[in-house]
């Protein structure tokens, strides 16, 4: 035999060998790609459920499920029904797009040290609504 047929057999079994890999994977594995997406920040409500006396606003067990307003565009809802007057202390930097007051005892809400309660939205004009009545409790 010609050395020729056998370098020829040679490269074929080689290039057998080499493409039982690529077999092996999906087309799906050959095509995948990433895609980078952009930054989303989802906005948050938070529902006051108070505690008795002063207790602090970045304290989990004040707000309904636990979630603390402090983000760009996040709600504060005081709306609820509470046994009596309501005192927030601002024991951070807190920063919220919107605070709704909805009830029938007073609700003070106040500042320890440098610590400062500020109202930014993401788009738009920051929203202070002080209702008149309970209707809106603010419960999920």
């Amino acid at each position: 035999m010609p050395a020729s047929w056998w370098r020829n057999n040679k490269d074929r079994k080689s290039d057998k060998a080499k493409t039982a890999g690529r077999k092996a994977r999906s087309k799906f594995f050959r095509f995948l790609h990433v895609e980078h997406l952009e930054d989303r920040t989802l906005l948050s409500t938070g529902v006051w459920q108070g505690g008795g006396g002063t207790t602090n606003w970045t304290d989990p067990s004040n707000w309904q499920g636990g979630l603390v307003p402090n983000a760009i565009g996040d709600i504060a809802k005081f709306t609820g029904i509470f046994g009596g007057p309501q005192t927030v202390v601002v024991n951070a930097g807190i920063t919220v797009g919107e605070i709704d007051f909805g009830t029938t005892v007073n609700v003070l809400i106040q500042g320890s040290g440098v610590n400062v309660l500020t109202l930014q939205k993401g788009a738009g004009n920051a929203v202070l609504d002080v209702g008149a009545s309970v209707a809106n409790t603010g419960t999920a």
